[in-house]
């Protein structure tokens, strides 16, 4: 007897298809996985139907960590700035979740899934899965034994929005968009990155330091994760004060090398986050308005989305929200419902991880990283990164000329930023010693420019600013530039 499997992600709940073919001829099993995967302090939990995600205090979800970074946002300061304070310590280090990394997590899910189907299969996943997170995570789907295939051939309507967690993604022939689902998801999300600061800040400097020398890398992914959850479960209950941390919502988990001790004060940390009051109606009438998004990186999408202009099928899930569609239908937007099973008999041919993504290095095959004048040439990083050799003192580094060529996007001689390296060196972060325009900072692999990639703050107000480049990884031996423009001094 031989079996079929399909396991359908990126668009809500996991689809899984079983197809078997015997003497009496061929059946078919179908049914749901859920979309979340619990951490707890006991190990990792997966959910075995649609609706179970375990304790919600420690859920996360690959596939939305992969629709986070191709997220847009609203380019004005549409949540307000929140104001966070610290409460008093709550929690046992024994009640910590076990956090593996992105990668480590991804095996786990693919492994479960093989023993759940009895057998590897086919994951179907979107074509604009092609982010480096989304690629270590297909890559652990192959070393599983997993094939590829494209969800379009599957959509049977030219304009599909579909649901999966916190985020919607509108497929069409131009491609895909990825918006936050309501105006609370939207605000959680554009405040992450403040509010993580933040209460890294909150921890003092020293135990922050030891964090992000020590543990981020690791398992950032997660204390973001969370972050983002409790926000948006807070906003969407009404609240404008919202506690992150303690015993029952913990924000930051543990590996198997995390020193406990040393950094217990961070695992019972705890803190109030308050928003101000902000009109959050018309979430996806506003997020229509052309120059109303940006991306990671600050791109402003110029072109609206023109919800009405033409029909758009929503793809039925278990786990579909009742909202969204109503607004939408209160915008004029002729809706209506397909469901996977109608497109399974256009599955796309399979193909394998490497013939989809020629050239990929794992981060198993990392090479040394060394220094090149304003460049760093270095290895696939953001998956399952580790501290990388060390690098000697800026003072000691032979000097090498700085790279001037061309701005492949505004078309002019970029200069180039100073770098002093730390040690010990993490190539996912960078020091700028000059002063720059805020929100001028561009980043280049390889002469792309990528417009996904951020640098973001991560301390050091006075002097050289610590910047941790986020959104994009770097193939052993490519080449990072990062590009800006100088502050303007006064007269």
């Amino acid at each position: 007897m031989a079996n079929e499997r399909v396991l359908i992600a990126g668009c809500g709940p996991q689809r899984w298809v079983r197809g078997l073919s015997g003497p009496l001829g061929a059946q078919q099993e179908k049914g749901w996985f859920g979309p979340y995967t619990a951490l707890s302090s006991q190990g990792t939990q997966h959910a075995q139907r649609s609706g179970i995600a375990g304790p919600a205090k420690a859920r996360v979800s690959l596939s939305g960590l992969i629709q986070r970074e191709a997220c847009w946002l609203p380019a004005d300061n549409y949540a307000g700035t929140p104001t966070l304070s610290v409460l008093p310590a709550q929690g046992q280090l024994d009640m910590v979740p076990r956090v593996p990394s992105i990668a480590g997590l991804a095996r786990a899910s693919a492994s479960w899934a093989s023993v759940q189907l009895g057998g590897a299969g086919t994951l179907v996943v979107p074509k604009s899965w092609n982010s480096d997170c989304a690629r270590g995570v297909l890559h652990s789907y192959a070393q599983a034994g997993w094939s590829l295939s494209s969800l379009e051939p599957l959509l049977t309507a030219p304009r599909v929005l579909s649901q999966d967690g916190l985020f919607l993604r509108l497929s069409d022939e131009e491609g895909d968009i990825v918006l936050p689902m309501d105006a609370h998801v939207a605000r959680a999300l554009s405040t992450l990155r403040n509010v993580y600061k933040q209460v890294l800040g909150a921890a003092g400097p020293g135990l922050s330091a030891r964090w992000l020398e020590e543990e981020e890398d690791r398992q950032g992914w997660f204390a973001r994760t969370q972050i983002l959850w409790r926000l948006t479960e807070g906003l969407r209950a009404g609240r404008s004060e919202i506690d992150l941390g303690g015993a029952h919502a913990p924000i930051f988990g543990r590996s198997g090398d995390t020193n406990m001790q040393a950094l217990a004060p961070l695992f019972g940390l705890r803190i109030r986050v308050r928003f101000p009051a902000a009109d959050t109606s018309k979430w996806l009438e506003k997020a229509s308005w052309p120059g109303f998004l940006r991306s990671r990186s600050g791109r402003i999408r110029v072109r609206g989305l023109e919800w009405a202009s033409r029909p758009i099928a929503i793809l039925s899930t278990p786990d579909l929200d009742s909202g969204w569609p109503a607004e939408l239908r209160a915008l004029g937007v002729d809706l209506k419902e397909i469901t996977l099973d109608e497109g399974l008999p256009r599955l796309a041919q399979e193909e394998s991880f490497s013939q989809r993504f020629p050239g990929f290095v794992p981060a198993e095959l990392r090479g040394p990283v060394k220094l090149v004048g304003a460049e760093i040439v270095g290895p696939e990083v953001g998956l399952e990164p580790t501290p990388g050799p060390l690098i000697e003192a800026p003072g000691q580094v032979e000097d090498a000329a700085v790279d001037r060529r061309l701005d492949p996007v505004q078309g002019h001689e970029a200069a180039q930023p100073a770098l002093v390296v730390q040690r010990p060196f993490h190539p996912q972060r960078i020091e700028l010693a000059a002063a720059h325009r805020p929100g001028s900072l561009r980043v280049f692999v390889d002469g792309k420019h990528q417009e996904h990639a951020e640098l973001n703050p991560l301390g050091g107000a006075a002097g050289p600013r610590l910047y941790e480049v986020d959104g994009v990884s770097i193939a052993h031996g490519a080449l990072l530039r990062v590009d800006f423009e100088p502050e303007q001094e006064a007269p």
